[in-house]
């Protein structure tokens, strides 16, 4: 019933989803190794298109994943994803096996904002969220502004020795609070078609959104459906919602280029032989982390 509401809510919005293979729901996977374990995901087996879509819940807890309908509405949001921008793989670099990319970050905002959405509530997850110690009532993530780093985006794309950065689901929440911040600017404009109209823009930007996106790419796709929608009359909105969460055009962008630089190293007790040390920096000078090279 959970998926058949969002499914016919979307729908309803003028999207489909692809429908060329069966999905298979299975609210208790089970793990071998630990039963207890809690975790959900959806597989769209992109290269490997015999095989049936997967939509997974693990965790028979006393706050099991199965029980919590934000699970399977966020778990549909990724099968949504792949549907309207027709398998492009605007995360091709993690369905490859990168450890991040903004790409895998922008599929999680939209997948959690279409079950906040759908909800008419800036979170998801409070019922799953104590299998992962938070408090009583707290959410597992929110577009709402809570007492934590998220809000910025300096805080969630730089990278620092505690490793807590440069995590797909800190971007993503970030980025939930950026469409959550256009969605209740077009709500206050329109207290009773607004939301709707926000969710038909904010998909809609969705269906532009090229392979390996970025946040760049999607602050674009979205001034490009709200102009094709609606004559670009939520421009402004749409730059402020990111302007006051820290993100202007020049910042250094994670999609941006590469500097690769080579040093000859001489091999100690040696005279002819030696190798060559390589080392590749962001934009901002920073070493390059996660660098998949292929």
């Amino acid at each position: 019933h959970s998926l058949s509401t969002i499914q016919s809510y979307v729908e309803a919005l003028g999207f489909s989803t692809n429908k060329s293979r069966p999905l298979y729901v299975m609210p208790l996977a089970g793990d071998s190794v630990d039963p207890q374990q809690v975790n959900a995901y959806y597989d769209h087996y992109r290269f490997e298109p015999s095989h049936p879509r997967e939509l997974k819940l693990f965790g028979n807890t006393s706050h099991a994943p199965f029980q919590d309908r934000d699970i399977y509405w966020h778990e549909f949001g990724h099968y949504f994803m792949e549907s309207i921008t027709a398998d492009r793989g605007i995360d091709n670099a993690g369905d490859l096996g990168a450890e991040f990319s903004e790409g895998a970050a922008i599929h999680e905002c939209f997948a959690d904002y279409g079950a906040e959405s759908l909800s008419n509530r800036g979170y998801i997850g409070r019922w799953i969220a104590p299998n992962f110690g938070f408090a009583p009532g707290a959410p597992l993530r929110s577009a709402e502004d809570l007492n934590d780093d998220f809000s910025q985006f300096k805080s969630v794309n730089s990278f620092d020795p505690s490793g807590k950065n440069l995590d797909r689901y800190r971007l993503a929440e970030w980025c939930s609070r950026v469409l959550w911040d256009i969605r209740k600017q077009m709500a206050d404009e329109n207290p009773r078609e607004g939301r709707f109209y926000a969710d038909r823009t904010i998909f809609g930007a969705a269906t532009i959104l090229q392979k390996d996106t970025s946040v760049s790419d999607l602050k674009s796709a979205l001034l490009v459906a709200d102009q094709e929608l609606n004559c670009g009359i939520h421009e402004r909105s749409i730059t402020q919602a990111f302007e006051s969460r820290g993100y202007v055009s020049q910042s250094p962008q994670l999609n941006q280029n590469l500097v690769l630089r080579a040093a000859l190293v001489w091999l100690p007790g040696t005279q002819r032989e030696f190798s060559f040390n390589f080392q590749i920096f962001n934009p901002n000078s920073q070493p390059a982390r996660n660098v998949r090279l292929v």
